[in-house]
């Protein structure tokens, strides 16, 4: 059975590799992974993600740092001693074994007994709805079936730790969509400890108790999906979380709880926390669902549609304010190419940072990773 703990944690994890300049792939990664939780390492490609996920399942040698299981230092383990399970986004299943013998892989390669395999092997295959085709090879199978696969392979070895680099990312929207709502009812019933990684903050919302985003190798936010998703903590994770709008402005007027921030061509209120002063450089950052045609309160921006795309049951377009400044937006508002509109913001829904947003090579103080 899986060994029981309470806590699996990175202390300051950092990864260099030979050639890599002087900025780390890893730069010390403290995180604490409670027992049963679902974490996800979100992040664009490069940001370290997947090398933390190899540290922690021991491809790689941690350039300094440790990581603990409670008391115990694992990261001085070799790979096979830490009965992690890892799901690859290639699959990674072997073509001339059978879907019996892929799943029972981890259990025989650690000498259990036979019969003890074969009921691992079960179990994880009748999880995953995949005993009907246990005598099939991988090439049979669909790609969904074939990530099933490597799933229950995962599952068989009765880890301690399952972790999953980007397992979904090769099946089409449809499949992944299906697949994220198997994962989620395996980890439901299951309650596994999760280590996840990917560039999808759909599903990293959707997926996990807590989300991790990282930026040059550096952890920019950690928190429940909500909190990301309303409040992120600086324009590098607002940006990469949905917030498509970054514009230059200026704080006006500071009172009551309510900024009034001007920019290129606009005038906006914002509600957001932070001090700020009057005159000062900020970043404001905005949804595209959250800009509303018709102007909201007394926020009246005037713009023209310069693109316009029907989704099914939006529109998504990109206007021009006055001044040049272009915003993107989503709407149920039926919109033509050129139609003048008036936009507005509900000052809740405008995030506000100070100075410029960081081009994407400088690297931001980090947030509190509390």
């Amino acid at each position: 059975m899986s060994e029981s703990f309470s806590q699996l944690r990175l202390e300051a994890v950092t990864r260099r590799y030979a050639g890599g300049g002087e900025s780390p792939a890893l730069s010390e990664l403290t995180l604490a992974i409670n027992q049963g939780e679902f974490v996800a390492l979100l992040g664009p490609s490069g940001c370290g993600k997947t090398t933390a996920l190899n540290c922690v399942a021991g491809l790689v040698p941690l350039t300094s740092g440790a990581i603990y299981m409670d008391d115990k230092r694992v990261d001085t383990l070799p790979t096979e001693k830490r009965r992690f399970g890892m799901v690859f986004q290639n699959y990674a299943l072997f073509p001339h074994l059978t879907v019996r013998r892929n799943v029972g892989f981890g259990p025989k390669m650690r000498k259990e007994p036979k019969d003890e395999i074969e009921r691992q092997v079960s179990a994880a295959l009748k999880l995953v709805r995949l005993s009907e085709y246990a005598d099939r090879f991988p090439r049979e199978l669909s790609g969904g079936q074939q990530q099933r696969v490597a799933i229950a392979r995962a599952v068989a070895m009765e880890p301690s730790v399952v972790l999953m680099d980007e397992p979904l990312s090769n099946l089409d929207s449809k499949l992944r969509h299906e697949m994220r709502g198997e994962l989620q009812e395996l980890h439901r019933r299951l309650g596994l400890t999760t280590l996840y990684v990917t560039h999808d903050q759909e599903e990293a919302l959707s997926l996990a108790d807590r989300m991790v985003v990282l930026r040059n190798g550096r952890m920019q936010q950690v928190g429940p999906p909500e909190e990301l998703f309303d409040h992120p903590v600086n324009s590098f994770v607002a940006d990469f979380l949905g917030y498509r709008n970054l514009l230059p402005a200026q704080v006006t007027v500071v009172g009551d709880g309510l900024l009034q921030l001007t920019g290129q061509g606009f005038a906006l209120s914002s509600r957001t926390s932070g001090e700020f002063a009057p005159g000062g450089d900020v970043t404001v950052a905005i949804r595209p669902d959250d800009i509303v045609v018709g102007g909201v309160g007394d926020t009246a921006i005037d713009a023209v549609i310069e693109a316009v795309a029907y989704l099914g049951k939006q529109f998504e377009a990109e206007v021009e304010v006055n001044g040049g400044v272009r915003l993107h937006l989503r709407t149920d508002e039926r919109l033509e190419l050129g139609q003048r509109v008036t936009l507005g913001v509900d000052p809740r829904r405008v995030m506000v940072y100070p100075g410029s947003a960081p081009a994407d090579d400088e690297s931001p103080e980090l947030a509190s990773q509390s």
